[in-house]
């Protein structure tokens, strides 16, 4: 697997000078190619959602942000612990379906952890990607120059290329390898 924070592999590891889409593009794969492998279940790529359960019920738990830890609603005297799982379920030979156990038997989960690590899970990380891919489809500079001699955005009809959409999605991915200072400005 490649590693996200790596240079764009086919573009400057080859000694090319990319474009910030193409670089972004390949930031973007990257991205997928680590999303759909922490999304496997039992081997499949499922684009897998992931919740919290309660180890000792196996019920999903719900993050209370006024807890600093996430809560059992019992109130047994005994140690209990979390674990992060897919909400899918695959087949299994011995004991039927069972979910992907990403995270097991966490004692000790702060609320804002779990909130955040379930809110990024593999499956809105790809539609994040999806939704990001359509932006650099839909704010492609023109292939002829206007009238001034200059090539524009086809959507946002700025003179400037990259535009400054284009410059916003490439803003999470700066402090990976290949970004050049001078498409920022």
């Amino acid at each position: 697997m490649t590693d996200p924070n790596s240079a764009p592999r086919n573009l400057e590891s080859a000694g090319e000078n990319p474009s910030l889409v193409e670089w972004l593009r390949e930031c973007l794969d990257q991205d997928e190619l680590l999303a759909k492998e922490a999304g496997r279940v039992r081997g499949e790529l499922t684009g897998a959602h992931w919740h919290w359960e309660d180890n000792g019920s196996d019920e999903p738990l719900s993050v209370d942000f006024g807890l600093e830890y996430l809560n059992f609603d019992d109130s047994s005297s005994w140690a209990r612990s979390v674990s992060l799982r897919s909400v899918e379920e695959v087949p299994t030979t011995s004991v039927g379906p069972l979910p992907e156990f990403i995270i097991h038997g966490e004692d000790e989960m702060k609320s804002v952890h779990a909130a955040h690590i379930v809110a990024w899970d593999p499956a809105r990380v790809l539609a994040e990607i999806a939704a990001k891919r359509e932006l650099l489809d839909l704010h492609r500079a023109t292939a002829r120059s206007n009238s001034r001699g200059r090539r524009e955005c086809i959507t946002c009809f700025e003179t400037e290329t990259p535009c400054r959409t284009l410059l916003i999605l490439a803003q999470p991915y700066r402090s990976r390898p290949g970004f050049r200072k001078e498409w920022w400005r």
